[in-house]
Formats: structure tokens, sequence, C-alpha cells
């Protein structure tokens, strides 16, 4: 499980940064490129914050915390912790979007976002959408999870029940 988590990251990465490579080849300095009028288009943005710009110039800081949070996916992953195909997908969905902007930092000092929706303001990456997704799968598991939402008076209950038989 640890090499399919391993190789899903590395997709992931290897697809952020083709397409900010060809972003910043082809669309930096130059007019947005609309995809679906009044909908999409790809446009060149500098992001020097957290998410929506927040936190502007505090690049170190977003390093710093991107290593840290990282590697503890990664130590988590690696030791077994995740036995869940859906949990695994969800955490190498959020370590792979997570080193795509990370490697924007330490490359440009910002993450390079390109993805313009009129119905949502903000303008994201590839790996930004990888994240999202990633955090929902994680979230939605959670929720939805029966074994977890189970307290262990319930679960000792039931392995008795289980043993008497």
């Amino acid at each position: 499980m640890f090499v399919l988590s391993i190789l899903l990251i590395i997709l992931i990465v290897f697809i952020d940064q083709i397409l900010k490579w060809l972003i910043l080849s082809n669309v930096k300095g130059f007019v947005d490129i609309i995809i679906i009028k009044d909908i999409l288009k790809i446009t060149y943005v500098e992001n020097k914050g957290a998410a929506f710009g927040i936190l502007e110039n505090y690049t170190w800081l977003f390093i710093i915390s991107n290593i840290a949070i990282l590697l503890i996916f990664i130590y988590i992953v690696y030791k077994g912790y995740i036995k869940n195909d859906i949990m695994l997908i969800s955490i190498s969905l959020i370590v792979g979007g997570g080193l795509g902007n990370l490697i924007d930092r330490i490359n440009y000092g910002f993450v390079i976002d390109y993805i313009s929706l009129s119905f949502f303001p903000p303008v994201f990456n590839f790996a930004d959408s990888c994240i999202v997704v990633g955090s929902i799968l994680f979230i939605l598991y959670i929720i939805f999870d029966n074994d977890n939402k189970r307290t262990k008076g319930e679960k000792n209950a039931r392995l008795n029940k289980f043993k008497s038989r």
C-alpha cells in the first residue's frame, strides 16, 4: 500500500509541475485564455499567501509548516497506520498537492495559480484541487465510517457477544 501511495503522490506532483511549467511558458505575461466563456479561464497569478491569499509574504512560515505536516502524513502512511484505501488515497492527495505547492514556494517564493472560475473568485491550481478533494474524502470517511462511530463499550460488547457463541 505504501508503494501505491508514493506512486500517486509522485503522479500528482508531476502533473502539477508540468501544468505550472506550461502556465509559466505560455500564459505568464499574456492575456487570459478563455476555456468556457463566462465560466472558466486560465490566468496567471502569483499567490504569496495561503488559501485565498491570506497571510501574504509569510513564505517561510508556509514552507516550515508544509514540511512538518507532510512529514507527519508520510510517517503515518509509512508506519502502516492507515489500513483503509479511501483514507490512504485522501492522504496521498493531500500530500501530493502539498508537495506541489511546496516546490513552488521553495523555487519561486510563491505558488503559481491559474484556474479561474467565475462562480469561485479565488484563482487556484491542480495541487489545490488535490488538497481539497483529499480533505473532503478524509472528512467523509471520518463521518461515515461505522467502525469509528462505535464507542469502546459498544465494540467490547459486540466482541463479547461474538466470543460467547
